[in-house]
């Protein structure tokens, strides 16, 4: 059950993030003269931001992975010398 809604809740933000490109750029068009270039400037600006967005996030999780992964190497290393050590 939870793992169908997470898939549902990450399914409806990306639904409703495109459809926001869609309408800011429907907005702004006519304010920049209305032609085809601006609108698609516009869906490559938005675009390239997500992906930004996207790849900070994923940068994030893998400098935490490599903390998570060097503390338990590091834990599993020295344990038994202070397990030795409060004896």
């Amino acid at each position: 059950m939870t793992i169908f809604l997470f898939q549902a809740v990450v399914f409806l933000s990306a639904f409703l993030i495109f459809q926001i490109e869609l309408v800011l750029g429907k907005i702004i068009l006519p304010g920049f003269g209305g032609g085809y270039l601006v609108w698609g400037i516009s869906m490559v600006l938005y675009q390239g931001l997500l992906f930004l967005g996207y790849l900070y996030v994923h940068l994030q999780g893998r400098a935490t992975l490599t903390t998570i992964m060097r503390s338990t190497l590091w834990t599993d290393r020295y344990s038994s010398i202070f397990s030795a050590m409060s004896r």
